[in-house]
């Protein structure tokens, strides 16, 4: 388990950039975390998968992580 804990519902804030956790996956090889994001600048959206082993502090450092309830 990774020190950095994302949930169904939380947000991942960044500028323009709104990301939120909307689906967890269980696999052999860790967590992916599927994330719904819109790109308000550019009027864009789009959803990324992203393995846990790619949450680290370099990642948090890019984004404001906001628990959702």
């Amino acid at each position: 388990m990774n020190k950095w804990n994302l949930e169904v519902g939380d947000l991942l804030i960044r500028d323009e950039e709104v990301g939120i956790v909307h689906k967890i996956k269980e696999t052999t090889w860790g967590l992916i975390y599927s994330v719904y994001w819109t790109w308000n600048k550019d009027g864009l959206f789009g959803t990324t998968k992203i393995p846990e082993q790619l949450l680290c502090y370099e990642f948090f450092k890019k984004f404001e992580h906001v628990k959702g309830k």
